[in-house]
């Protein structure tokens, strides 16, 4: 009784055997695989589904919009507004370069703030009338020969504080001379 259980079994009786493994592992592979299907069916899968669908093509959808072109003046009438906004710009970004030169920021920060800085005072010029704006261009190649000697590799401490001291007295200059409450007669309309 020791002999395996394959030893007893006669060989027809082991194909026998075989097949019925065989046919009732295939039976049930086959209905594993409906089973899947109809759930895959039944519970649907949208995205999928929406790949397989024609969309429908609505005739309202083509509406063509006509606009009639406005022209714009070149330069809008400045208001009080504008320039009291410009000015607060250009009051910041003057401070925010004194600050970054006296904290040693780096030259990119330094860099942008004078970019700015002059760009704001080229809007307040072209906000002004003839008279005050050359006062205000020479504010503004000041500021531009500051640009150049804060991009200057060779700039040491001293040059730095003169720099400094400059921009500072600029400052205070262009505040006093370019402040709404002087300028409001110089506006240009």
């Amino acid at each position: 009784m020791n002999q395996p259980l394959w030893s007893w079994l006669k060989i027809e009786e082991r194909k026998l055997m075989f097949r019925d493994l065989f046919k009732r592992g295939s039976e049930r592979l086959f209905i594993l695989i409906v089973c899947y299907f109809m759930v895959f069916i039944l519970a649907g899968c949208e995205a999928f589904g929406k790949k397989f669908i024609r969309k429908h093509k609505d005739g309202d959808e083509k509406v063509e919009m006509v606009l009639e072109p406005k022209d714009y003046p070149d330069h809008p009438t400045p208001s009080p507004e504008v320039y009291r906004e410009t000015f607060n710009f250009w009051k910041t970004w003057h401070e925010e370069l004194l600050n970054s030169l006296r904290l040693g920021a780096n030259k990119k920060k330094q860099k942008e703030c004078v970019d700015y800085t002059i760009e704001n005072l080229k809007r307040l010029k072209s906000l002004l009338a003839e008279d005050k704006a050359k006062l205000l261009l020479a504010e503004i190649n000041e500021l531009e020969q500051a640009r150049k000697e804060i991009e200057s590799p060779f700039l040491n401490e001293t040059d730095m504080v003169v720099l400094k001291n400059n921009l500072d007295r600029q400052k205070m200059r262009i505040d006093r001379e370019f402040v709404y409450s002087k300028v409001k007669n110089y506006l240009l309309k």
